[in-house]
């Protein structure tokens, strides 16, 4: 029984907030929709179970977990089923479109194309309720009206288990159809947007970044201050990711952060030069507020990216706590944030982004509850060298919390990313975003010139730093695919570890355990693939320890390969009629194929069974799979296994 029930409501609120954007990860995330009914009547059971909890004064942390997790279903999928009500579904023809819309938004694409969204859609004189992304040659001014003939699809599907769902992407991005343009557009009217002062200030910069850096360093910057990855070179791209300093190419809140402390900081430190005016006022409230109104700024200078949002909103939290004189470094003003960004957009938890700035800044409040249980062993060292240790612990700490998370997106880890953070972010916060806000600031007194060479200096070390990072042996590992609820489970057990304190030692020893166990049994009993199917396409492949084998003729997309070379850890090799690799047998005719592997056997249909055939690839009536876009086989010794894709989601095509 708890005595002081009081003590837990910061700690119920963090775990809430946590539970609310894990349950709306595994809606997003399981393979069926769940039952609606079914879910509000637990979710109400559960909160009258947990209220009465509250009153008797018992320790609740577990049913508020399970409430966080069951409102967090549930919202999201009322949320989800709400946008498929909203939005036009766009069914696939075989012809080209005339399509008459708005410009919403332009990005280049790399080789000469361009992305462009439209807003206020009408397709063939009927209008749309949606955004629709096109390919073009050309690039649009935002804002304008044009007409255009154009091919579109549905946003497409994953074209294998555990690859990346564009439809689901498209889907909470409002974009209802994707395609290219045939002819060059024709403008009915001219921007209508696009020409407020923050429109113009950008563009001024991005001619000013021209003439006073080089080009690889003005491409760095135009990254740093506008948010403009395209025009870096693929190189720099795969240094910064190599070494793990990525994150620092991303406008974030790591950007944000910086330079809202830069600015608080600086006006604390001038204000303490003259002690009558700290004395007579109260200099961290200014300092707090110009800080937020600086951080906004920022934001429109870069075009209001929607991540950029969700860190404002965490730096106002901050800020306010400071302002009325609280405690800011607490899970309580996360949370907080968490659940105002929860609400307005659910979907945001499967954002890469979202998780992983949040993920590590509940690492960095959890360190700082415990920094001098982590300091102490250094407190005789000179104070340079504790910042450089403090910045490592810190920086090992976010990688080992937040590795579960880039595994299961993007495969990969980057196991120098924390020596490298070591110089990179003092480097930044010390002298790089200093530099960038002063060169801004220069920029409208016209001596901008005068920070080119430092500012200049200080980008090209940084890039020095990623390049000698980057080329250390492993500095890149790639790794299977992780399934999503896997990552999920992990990433929940240690984030709670950090916020829950509720929970008793051997509880947490238990999670943690079983954890392990699950990382482990995966990473040494994970089955092979050894057929590969995308449905719709009709492509399929042979997987084989060597590579994965497309028959003769067989010409899928660059993106339906990309993905599978991906998620199949293989290359595709040439194909073979016949052949026995590691145990996998198999035998193609011109109609059949025969696979064989663990005493289990797989006929393959190649121009379908009976009347039913409507695809290049069909199973027969007892195929159990028919009702799935794409899947992975596996046969096992146990019996024949599958990783598959249904099409019952809110998010797929009808």
């Amino acid at each position: 029984m708890i005595k002081n029930t009081q003590t837990l409501i910061p700690q119920g609120l963090s775990s809430f907030a946590l539970s609310l954007c894990i349950g709306a990860m595994i809606y997003y995330h399981l393979p069926t929709e769940p039952a609606t009914e079914l879910l509000y009547g637990v979710s109400g059971v559960t909160f009258v179970l947990l209220l009465l909890a509250y009153v008797k004064k018992y320790d609740y942390a577990i049913a508020l977990i399970v409430l966080g997790l069951l409102v967090g279903v549930s919202y999201a999928q009322y949320r989800a089923n709400s946008l498929a009500e909203s939005l036009s579904r766009f069914q696939e023809t075989e012809q080209n479109i005339r399509l008459q819309g708005i410009v919403h938004e332009v990005e280049y694409a790399g080789q000469g194309r361009w992305r462009t969204t439209l807003a206020s859609v009408k397709l063939d004189g009927q209008a749309m309720n949606g955004l629709v992304r096109i390919s073009t040659k050309e690039s649009l001014e935002q804002g304008a009206e044009i007409r255009q003939l154009v091919r579109l699809y549905p946003p497409s599907a994953p074209v294998i288990p555990e690859g990346f769902d564009f439809a689901r992407y498209a889907f909470f991005h409002q974009i209802i159809a994707v395609g290219y343009a045939i002819f060059p557009a024709d403008i009915i009217s001219a921007e209508q947007e696009n020409t407020s002062f923050w429109a113009e200030m950008r563009q001024s910069l991005y001619i000013l970044l021209e003439q006073d850096f080089s080009e690889d360093t003005a491409a760095v910057l135009r990254a740093l201050i506008l948010g403009d990855r395209q025009s870096l070179s693929e190189a720099q791209s795969e240094q910064f990711r190599r070494s793990g300093l990525a994150h620092l190419l991303a406008i974030s809140g790591l950007h944000i952060g910086m330079i809202a402390f830069v600015i608080f900081g600086f006006i604390r430190r001038s204000a303490a030069l003259y002690p009558p005016l700290v004395l007579s006022y109260p200099i961290h409230r200014y300092a707090a507020g110009i800080a937020v109104l600086f951080a906004y700024f920022y934001i429109e200078l870069t075009g209001g990216a929607v991540s950029m949002y969700r860190a404002f909103i965490m730096i106002c939290f901050v800020m306010l706590a400071w302002i009325v004189e609280r405690d800011a470094i607490r899970y309580r003003s996360l949370a907080l944030a968490a659940v105002v960004i929860f609400l307005a957009r659910p979907s945001v938890v499967i954002e890469p982004g979202f998780l992983l700035s949040f993920s590590a800044v509940i690492v960095l409040i959890g360190y700082w509850q415990q920094r001098d249980w982590w300091v102490q062993p250094f407190t005789r060292f000179p104070r340079s060298l504790r910042f450089c240790i403090e910045i490592f612990i810190t920086s090992s700490l976010i990688s080992i919390f937040t590795s579960a998370l880039l595994w299961g997106h993007f495969q990969t880890l980057y196991p120098y990313g924390a020596f490298a953070n070591i110089i990179a972010i003092p480097w930044m916060g010390i002298l790089v975003m200093p530099l960038i806000l002063l060169y801004i600031a220069s920029c409208f007194v016209g001596l901008n010139t005068l920070l080119a060479l430092p500012l200049e200096f200080g980008i090209e070390l940084l890039v020095i730093w990623a390049e000698v990072i980057a080329d250390l042996p492993h500095s890149h590992l790639a790794l299977p695919p992780m399934p999503p609820l896997l990552m999920i489970f992990i990433t929940a057990a240690g984030l709670y570890l950090l916020v829950m304190k509720g929970l008793y030692p051997f509880i947490r020893g238990i999670i943690l355990g079983v954890v392990i166990g699950i990382v482990t049994g995966y990473l040494i009993f994970r089955a092979d693939t050894d057929f590969a199917l995308h449905r719709s396409t009709g492509t399929w492949a042979i997987v084989t320890e060597q590579g994965f084998m497309l028959p003769k003729g067989m010409k899928p997309n660059n993106y339906l390969l990309e993905q599978w070379q991906k998620i199949l850890q293989r290359q595709e090799i040439p194909w073979q009629d016949t052949g026995s690799v590691a145990g996998l047998e198999w035998s193609c005719s011109a109609k059949t194929c025969l696979l064989s592997k663990n005493s289990q056997s797989l006929t393959i249909s190649l121009d379908g069974c009976a009347e039913e055939a409507i695809m290049p690839l069909y199973y027969c009536a007892s195929d159990p799979y028919r009702d799935f876009s794409a899947m992975r086989i596996m046969l096992e010794t146990s019996g024949i296994k599958s990783l598959s894709l249904q099409r019952n989601r809110p998010w797929s095509a009808p």
